[in-house]
């Protein structure tokens, strides 16, 4: 996903790091209505706060901060990396 429009003062999301077919990715992700919800952006941009409401809207975790995605059988999947995920708010 990309906008056209600069990210606040002048913050870029981290560039995706690429291992084995798998791609990690500084971003957040949840389960909502069967299907997976990738949210990328800064640090700071409120990749996590949106996920807590999304999980108290009913959607169930992922990762939170660092993915990993894996395009397998035509179907992209998506885990924590180093662990359970946990949400950090601050």
């Amino acid at each position: 996903m990309s906008s056209s429009s600069s990210p606040p003062d002048g913050a870029r999301a981290a560039p995706p790091e690429a291992s084995a077919g798998r791609l990690r990715l500084h971003a957040s992700c949840v389960r909502w209505l069967e299907r997976g919800l990738l949210l990328r952006g800064p640090s700071g941009s409120g990749k996590s706060m949106l996920v807590l409401r999304l999980l108290q809207a009913g959607a169930y975790l992922v990762a939170d901060d660092a993915v990993e995605v894996e395009a397998r059988g035509g179907v992209l999947l998506a885990r924590a990396t180093g662990g359970p995920a946990a949400v950090e708010a601050r």
